[in-house]
């Protein structure tokens, strides 16, 4: 029997990986049973939205680890959807820290198991049915019941005060922490400017603002910011502390990034990469040459589902491709 174990954020990792040992080393060992946990079980490299779809389509059954922290996520939301419409396919909420009456949205319509003697009870007859297992036995299964809920139950416990322990989950801000909002439709450009000798600096901050105009005339972007468009020279750029102030100010708010990046520069861009990716923003970087992207960056569109790198050789080509797109070039 395969099962597809769902979570979303750190307890319900933590405790899906109880529940994996647990159901081949506790209870069904020796019988055919291949719990499938997407953390460690998908390859590096891997196509992941392909695996997890294929996963939940080999699936005979879910088990979906809902604590007080994830019943609102969306992928896991995902998978219990995908797999509860599928008939004869079970989904399974196992409540981790999270009492029956506090759940709330579609779960509220699948028999949850909690983790109390009676809920662990029922989970081990429902696989024990759907699996069509020998053991264990329902003549042995009240002795042996008390062992599979203390192993359960104690396995799950501990790892939840380890992350007690060893995390802080009160969350985190990011600077600045007064920016609460998206602007919709706001784009944001950076390009290595100050950091650019005079004699280069005309010439990309004239590119920067082609791509400026492309977008105004061809997409909907409501509102689009570039530092150097009020900045004629490298000269005239603010002091540091007034742009750290200023400029986050506007990335965080913007709900596009574009960059441009045409040759290897120790530049605030880069930093201005780094903190698009941190946000989830939706971010195109474009590059001559992907190898003098930093080691990170070089394959990263690969891994962040928001992060599109593209090359380019000259301004042109981003024009062109800006008005070819039109309206979809921003999303």
């Amino acid at each position: 029997m395969r099962i597809f174990l769902s979570w979303s954020g750190l307890e319900s990792k933590k405790a899906a990986k109880v529940v994996k040992e647990w159901l081949t080393k506790v209870v069904f060992a020796g019988e055919k049973i291949d719990p499938f946990m997407s953390e460690k079980d998908i390859p590096y490299g891997a196509d992941w939205l392909a695996t997890l779809k294929t996963k939940l389509a080999d699936a005979d059954c879910a088990i979906i680890c809902l604590t007080a922290d994830n019943l609102k996520s969306p992928w896991l939301n995902f998978e219990g959807g995908a797999i509860s419409i599928v008939k004869d396919k079970l989904a399974i909420p196992l409540l981790i820290n999270i009492d029956r009456d506090k759940i709330s949205g579609p779960y509220q319509h699948f028999q949850s198991v909690t983790l109390d003697i009676e809920g662990v009870e029922k989970l081990v007859l429902d696989l024990k049915q759907l699996g069509k297992f020998r053991s264990p036995h329902e003549n042995h299964l009240p002795k042996l019941l008390p062992d599979f809920f203390d192993k359960l139950v104690s396995g799950i416990k501990a790892e939840l005060k380890s992350v007690e322990r060893d995390y802080d989950m009160s969350g985190f801000s990011i600077y600045p922490e007064q920016v609460t909002s998206i602007k919709r439709g706001k784009v944001f450009i950076g390009a290595p400017m100050a950091s650019l000798p005079r004699s280069e600096y005309a010439e990309m901050r004239r590119n920067v603002l082609l791509v400026r105009d492309a977008l105004k005339q061809h997409t909907s972007a409501t509102e689009i910011y570039c530092p150097c468009e009020r900045i004629s020279s490298p000269g005239k750029f603010d002091d540091v502390k007034k742009a750290i102030y200023e400029d986050f100010k506007i990335l965080k708010e913007s709900e596009y990034y574009l960059f441009l990046y045409p040759q290897k520069s120790a530049s605030s861009v880069l930093l201005e990469m780094g903190y698009a990716i941190a946000l989830s923003k939706k971010t195109k970087i474009f590059t001559r040459r992907r190898s003098e992207l930093p080691f990170m960056l070089k394959r990263a569109d690969e891994a962040i589902r928001n992060l599109q790198v593209f090359p380019y050789r000259s301004v042109d080509q981003i024009v062109g491709k800006i008005e070819r797109e039109g309206m979809s070039f921003l999303d």
